[in-house]
């Protein structure tokens, strides 16, 4: 990681698992920026939600050795790295019968602090890729071009038009199949926004035939949040009074003494509502009706 920081190597569109980060929090607040520029602004964008099927699950070791080598990690690591995914396997044994074993050439295990790093790491490319491709929404004239943002495998595109946001979702398919990764569309869905309010449009139709469906009264939850061409605020505050006041109320029924109680209400309940702060738009008297419920509920 400290090789990856100096040099720069980590893409800014790219949270996760980023240290001195919000990691999910920093960029719902910058998507959270983009949709309201676009209201406020009355302009153009186009934007598509990716989330890849199995993700950890379908990479393949011989890319992620081909990038480590690509953006010069050290070659004892990487040798390290290589030798230990070849030890990889599973063992097939029914009863008292063994059906053999089975070498592991995909999928990244999940729990360790590796392999989280080599996932990003094989995400890396696709940064570069959109970079050069100089497509993206711009809050103002002159400003960079915003084209993705993308925690682990939670990816969101944004283009300034409907051909851009084609291109850039098509950049994405090509990749995922060159690598072998799963390319899902179950899980896929594209909003068009024109001086913006939302319109009409027949979704985004592939290469291949596959078509993204198009979203106009579904919302989408994007790392948690609820949003369509805004932050769905009412809705979202109501899925966390509720969630917050299921955690207060298993959290009294546990009969915890009174230290460890007020230990666990900031451990699990107050967590819930502080994952929101500044993304949705809490007002004072919300805080008080929450703050007097709780109160009531002790």
């Amino acid at each position: 990681m400290d090789y990856l920081e100096t040099n720069n190597t980590l893409p800014v569109q790219q949270k996760g698992n980023k240290r001195r980060s919000r990691g999910t929090q920093d960029q719902l607040l910058i998507d959270k920026m983009i949709l309201e520029n676009c209201k406020n602004r009355k302009t153009n964008l186009n934007m598509v939600w990716i989330d890849y099927k199995k993700a950890f699950d379908s990479l393949p070791h011989s890319w992620i050795i081909k990038c480590l080598e690509t953006i010069g990690i050290s070659k004892n690591i990487t040798s390290f790295t290589e030798k230990a995914m070849k030890q990889w396997r599973i063992e097939l044994v029914v009863g008292n019968e063994n059906n053999g074993v089975v070498n592991i050439k995909r999928v990244i295990f999940q729990g360790d602090s590796l392999s989280p790093l080599l996932f990003i790491i094989a995400m890396i490319p696709l940064s570069v890729i959109f970079k050069k491709m100089k497509l993206g929404y711009q809050t103002a004239k002159g400003a960079e071009k915003i084209s993705h943002l993308l925690y682990m495998d939670d990816l969101k595109l944004y283009g300034k038009s409907e051909i851009e946001i084609q291109a850039l979702t098509n950049t994405v398919r090509v990749f995922s199949t060159d690598i072998s990764m799963q390319f899902g569309m179950e899980k896929y869905a594209t909003v068009s926004i024109k001086r913006g309010k939302i319109t009409t449009c027949d979704g985004i139709e592939m290469p291949n035939g596959q078509l993204i469906k198009y979203n106009q009264n579904e919302d989408y939850k994007y790392l948690g949040i609820l949003q369509l061409n805004n932050i769905k605020h009412g809705e979202v505050k109501t899925i966390v009074r509720r969630e917050y006041t299921n955690t207060v109320r298993k959290i009294l029924k546990s009969k915890l003494k009174g230290g460890n109680t007020i230990k666990a209400m900031n451990t699990w309940a107050i967590p819930v509502i502080r994952y929101t702060a500044g993304i949705v738009n809490w007002t004072q008297s919300d805080l008080d009706i929450l703050d007097r419920k709780t109160r009531k509920l002790m």
